[in-house]
């Protein structure tokens, strides 16, 4: 369940460049989620993680793609 406080940190990010299709904002709630869960925090720091786990993501995302476009290059 997405509540709206996940949508507004969303937007947030989305606004800061940091874009992620549906499928992997779902991915990335349960993520968060999990993780929340595995350190003992609160639901209601869920948005304050989803914000960096989206950041993470995207920028994981963009590392690997750049790496495979370099590696295609050399290859």
């Amino acid at each position: 369940m997405i509540c709206e406080e996940y949508v507004k940190v969303r937007a947030e990010c989305e606004k800061n460049g940091w874009k992620v299709d549906d499928q992997e904002f779902d991915s990335l709630i349960a993520y968060a989620e999990r993780k929340a869960e595995k350190t003992g925090n609160a639901e209601i720091y869920i948005p304050c993680l989803l914000s960096d786990v989206i950041r993470e993501y995207v920028f994981s995302k963009t590392i690997n793609s750049v790496a495979q476009a370099v590696m295609g290059v050399l290859i």
